[in-house]
């Protein structure tokens, strides 16, 4: 199953380098509220818990290549993999469900979360869904004056991209292209070794590529 969010807050795996050290060089890439990149240290956190000073960097999502070929940053459950083992790795999606059917993505896990389903991604895409436990976020990080998402569902049209900041309207416009406003997509997988054009934004790579 494929699904989309963006709720802002900070990928899990920005401390992927100290918690899992022999499978990653160095952890993905968090923002400050301004959208300017953090460099790692232990002080860091979450920007959607109390006191934190961490984001997701606006370029951590979905941007095609081609018609039919796409890159992207995703959560990632697949029940045959550790944590440690899905960091920072990379997997070509090709879509089934019909309104997206033959169109292909290639994805890097950036961020963990919590699903029924055994094998799911959930694809970073601005003006996506803000469910979960931080659904106020991009409140946190931009302020209240913009109009945010539905917890469930996200932004209705491509117009209503225009409602955010500007720095997220590229991505969220994409959501209604490329991506066809679908949601909930039924995707075979693939592990791939992941593109320079993703680790390059989101500055994770694991150690065994």
């Amino acid at each position: 199953m494929a699904t989309t969010y963006w709720d802002c807050c900070s990928p899990a795996y920005v401390w992927a380098a100290s918690r899992y050290s022999k499978s990653v060089k160095s952890g993905v890439t968090g923002c400050n509220s301004k959208d300017q990149e953090l460099t790692y240290s232990s002080s860091l956190k979450s920007g959607c818990q109390t006191g934190g000073n961490t984001f997701a960097c606006s370029d951590q999502r979905a941007y095609s290549s081609s018609d039919s070929l796409a890159y992207g940053f995703a959560v990632g459950k697949l029940t045959e993999m550790t944590y440690e083992e899905m960091a920072c790795t990379c997997f070509k999606l090709t879509f089934s469900s019909s309104v997206l059917s033959g169109k292909q993505m290639i994805v890097q896990i950036t961020n963990t979360g919590t699903y029924p389903d055994d094998h799911h991604f959930d694809l970073a895409m601005p003006g996506a869904n803000t469910y979960g436990e931080y659904s106020s976020g991009c409140e946190s990080e931009f302020g209240s004056s913009y109009t945010w998402a539905n917890k469930y569902g996200g932004l209705a049209s491509s117009s209503d991209c225009d409602s955010l900041p500007e720095i997220l309207q590229t991505g969220c416009k994409f959501r209604f292209d490329w991506f066809e406003g679908a949601d909930n997509q039924t995707v075979s997988y693939e592990q791939v070794y992941c593109p320079t054009s993703l680790t390059s934004i989101s500055g994770c790579v694991r150690s065994d590529e």
